[in-house]
């Protein structure tokens, strides 16, 4: 589904001609042939090289940045040739498509992120040095929270399994305590990660629409980013949902002024889930 919605974004952005198998080949810069970088861009995302992704996109943005200074409205250099053209031929509008696309790495790098939870990464950890009965792992992990949580409540019956399941797993209760300490190091880093990563993602989508405010698939991934967030328990959750909103709704004037109704169609789909009584349903369907 990720990959079809990163295609329509980028057949939003560009136009690319066929020429049978002859393979596009990615460019040190974008301004030799735009076209191209964008489409490599696009190969990194669909074989999720989220790293290499952003690198292409960081240049690219290095790359355009002293013409943007020079004069934001002049065209892309090469942003027509044989292997296509730019729709958004502009210096400020392929900045803001670029920022959009950063912000879309961004935020599936950090979706994509294997962050097993502390019991899950134990396991390995333990597998690493042979067989490991994993409800064996999961009793003890579950005594050992009690004995953490509540002291007064672990019982002599409970104290005596305890041992038990440490010596079957062959751990003493100072490696099993050292190797917990270091694995919720390890989740807490990569939670820390994980956050600035959407953080960046936001930060990326607001510089997209700041820099051309006519940029209608920006406003719709903003709108993507704050409703995909609805999913994490947060009590701005409903701030999340206002945001998302307003987003696909200006996302829509834009794509209905362009003439996409089959753009508006889809926001129509995605606000009605979002909020069957959202005020901007009635308006868009007038």
């Amino acid at each position: 589904m990720k990959k079809l919605l990163f295609l329509v974004v980028f057949t939003s952005v560009l136009t690319v001609n066929s020429y049978g198998n002859e393979k596009i080949k990615c460019p040190d810069t974008i301004l030799k042939a735009p076209v191209s970088y964008f489409y490599c861009v696009y190969s990194d995302y669909h074989n999720h090289k989220y790293d290499e992704g952003i690198k292409k996109i960081k240049k690219a943005i290095e790359d355009l940045t002293p013409l943007y200074l020079n004069d934001k409205n002049q065209e892309v250099p090469n942003a027509v040739s044989k292997e296509g053209r730019l729709k958004d031929s502009k210096v400020y509008e392929a900045l803001s498509d670029l920022h959009m696309l950063l912000g879309m790495f961004y935020y599936q790098k950090a979706l994509n992120m294997d962050n097993p939870s502390v019991s899950r990464r134990l396991y390995g950890k333990l597998q690493q040095k042979g067989k490991v009965n994993p409800f064996a792992l999961f009793e003890l992990l579950e005594l050992h929270a009690e004995k953490k949580v509540a002291p007064e409540f672990f019982s002599e019956e409970k104290a005596k399994r305890y041992k038990e399941l440490l010596k079957e797993l062959s751990l003493s209760e100072e490696e099993f305590n050292s190797l917990l300490s270091q694995i919720r190091k390890e989740v807490e880093k990569d939670e820390k990660l994980r956050f600035t990563l959407m953080q960046k993602a936001l930060e990326e989508l607001q510089k997209a629409i700041k820099l051309n405010p006519k940029n209608a698939m920006a406003y719709y991934q903003l709108g993507n980013f704050y409703s995909g967030s609805l999913s994490e328990s947060s009590p701005s959750g409903s701030g999340f949902s206002s945001a998302a909103e307003e987003a696909y709704y200006k996302a829509a004037l834009l794509f209905k002024e362009k003439g996409d109704k089959e753009a508006v169609k889809e926001i129509l789909k995605k606000l009605q889930l979002l909020n069957p009584k959202s005020k901007y349903l009635k308006e868009l369907r007038s």
